[in-house]
């Protein structure tokens, strides 16, 4: 359901992206390093809301290989280290974690 809703989302964002741009379409000079050009501002728009949705997907892409490596790291480890996997599977079937809760100790303002 998470990635239909992104699926709405975005296309809504593009709907909007393409009406304003629609409604923008008067020419304007583009400076290049090299020269500049006058095209309109709908093309403009579109070219720059492409590009920063490229620019957003390869950032999403590098943090999910990160996350896909560290993985496989966790993974590797448990196999290497047997005793670890059996501590944290008895952990789980006792509902225990795997890991120790911070509790806060109350202070006196006495």
């Amino acid at each position: 359901m998470k990635y239909q809703w992104n699926l709405v989302l975005a296309l809504l964002f593009a709907l909007i992206v393409a009406v304003f741009s629609l409604s923008n379409t008067t020419p304007v000079s583009v400076n290049y390093l090299i020269g500049s050009k006058e095209v309109p501002l709908v093309l403009v728009i579109i070219f720059s809301s492409f590009l920063g949705g490229i620019a957003i997907g390869l950032v999403g892409t590098f943090f999910y290989m990160k996350l896909k490596w560290r993985l496989y790291k966790t993974e590797k480890e448990l196999q290497r280290r047997p005793e670890i996997k059996e501590k944290s599977e008895s952990s789980e079937e006792l509902n225990v974690p795997s890991e120790p809760m911070l509790v806060q100790s109350e202070q006196n303002n006495s």
